[in-house]
């Protein structure tokens, strides 16, 4: 039987142990749950690698990554080949790591190498879920560093004796976004479960209240009732609500709510003071909601994550040990921008490949390059809506930044493709502009 949620696991633990383009692919693949009895011979066609050896290599390195962590897999290199190694290691993701990781034990990269610190956000952050009936949102565009950056904040608070929990809607069933009463129920119950309480919805949930207050007085009468300390509640991956616009609008009214009664003076606001929000979300999905009416407008403190500086990108590159001079740190800058996954994607490449500066500025923008997943990816939002690809074409084909309808400009803006000048609008990075002029002009004929 498939382990709970393994793809997600295997999705964390990439990286937890920093496993980067190539070798998080062939990893990923290795490692699923349906490619567990299949030899080399067939995986390595499934993992679309050059030949048969050069998979063994990047899988050597795979494991090896695994061998020299501090928190990695015992003697994993130790007298075991091919096979051997595989199974070592998949016996120990999953009979230790994903036990640990089920009860949210797995070891993060909180303390990685890589990591830019965003200051002052964090501790602002930080700051702000100290307050009673606190709500605080993380919002940025997809890549931008929303998990990592809420994964150590709740590590600080637990440090201080808080409670804390937290909520991914990246891993629901589909099933649960059908209908607002299994969304709410589905929601209350898996916040029983992260507290290792029993569900007890048959006790609170009423057939004559609509969801929003039987959610409400769930928590209020079961969850928060007996608390005599704050609760930290972190809801990750938000935009999987979003995608589904009557779900969230009900779910961004509860939320709303909850807000107001933190606020009230009498023994109920004490109870929801208890409580601090933290939700993190992209907002290219968010988008799709009317944008002159956000439910969630003047709730709480808004945190947008920021690109890299110039300075922090240096920083960066002498941690990755790499010989950039200023000049090809300002072409990078040019290239992608502060984007913080694209420079990682640049960074991991120069290490990994060994590439030159010259040969690294001519593939960047063609499928061989370390951006071309996230630009298909990219590619593909914009097709599944035409005026918005239309817009977008108009930008990166323009010298000028130009006027875009509020709409169009918003969504752009809100995904990460465009940057204002005034009211109107130009490509985020020359990236940007190099690929998508030529993909989109094609999709357009």
């Amino acid at each position: 039987m498939k382990p709970e949620h393994w793809d997600k696991f295997l999705e964390d633990m990439a990286n937890s142990f920093e496993l980067k383009g190539r070798y998080r692919e062939v990893f990923s693949i290795r490692f699923a749950y349906e490619n567990w009895h299949k030899n080399d011979e067939e995986v390595w066609q499934l993992a679309q690698a050059a030949s048969l050896e050069s998979y063994k290599k990047q899988m050597t390195d795979v494991y090896k990554q695994f061998a020299i962590s501090s928190n990695g897999c015992p003697n994993l290199t130790q007298g075991i080949r091919g096979a051997g190694k595989f199974e070592k290691l998949r016996v120990w993701l999953k009979e230790t790591q994903h036990l640990l990781w089920l009860n949210n034990l797995a070891p993060k990269p909180l303390e990685s190498p890589f990591y830019v610190e965003l200051l002052p956000i964090e501790l602002e952050c930080y700051q702000a879920l100290l307050q009673p009936g606190a709500f605080v949102r993380i919002k940025a565009p997809p890549q931008m560093g929303k998990t990592l950056l809420l994964d150590r904040v709740l590590a600080q608070l637990r440090s201080k004796g808080y409670q804390t929990l937290h909520f991914n809607f990246g891993l629901e069933d589909s099933e649960i976004f059908t209908s607002y009463s299994q969304f709410s129920q589905s929601f209350c119950a898996g916040i029983s479960q992260l507290l290792d309480l029993p569900d007890c919805l048959e006790d609170y949930w009423s057939e004559n209240l609509g969801s929003n207050r039987n959610t409400t007085k769930y928590f209020e009468k079961y969850l928060l009732t007996e608390r005599t300390s704050p609760l930290i509640l972190a809801l990750n991956r938000v935009d999987r609500v979003f995608e589904h616009e009557t779900i969230a609008l009900d779910f961004c009214r509860l939320l709303r709510g909850w807000y107001d009664r933190a606020r009230q003076s009498d023994r109920r606001g004490g109870i929801w003071q208890q409580l601090r929000l933290v939700v993190a979300h992209s907002t290219d999905v968010y988008s799709s909601l009317n944008i002159n009416s956000s439910p969630l407008a003047g709730v709480g403190k808004v945190f947008l994550l920021p690109e890299f500086s110039l300075q922090q990108l240096q920083d960066l590159a002498r941690r990755y040990q790499l010989d950039l001079t200023d000049v090809q740190i300002e072409e990078l800058m040019n290239l992608i921008g502060g984007h913080p996954y694209l420079v990682r994607q640049a960074f991991d490449y120069l290490r990994d490949r060994q590439v030159s500066w010259q040969e690294f500025l001519q593939i960047s923008c063609t499928d061989s390059s370390p951006f071309s997943n996230y630009l298909r990816q990219l590619l593909w939002t914009l097709q599944q809506a035409r005026s918005l690809a239309k817009a977008f074409l108009e930008v990166v084909i323009s010298k000028q930044p130009i006027s875009l309808s509020s709409e169009c400009g918003f969504k752009l803006q809100s995904m990460g493709l465009v940057n204002l000048d005034g009211d109107k609008y130009y490509p985020r990075c020359n990236l940007y502009r190099q690929y998508f002029s030529v993909h989109l002009e094609e999709i357009n004929k």
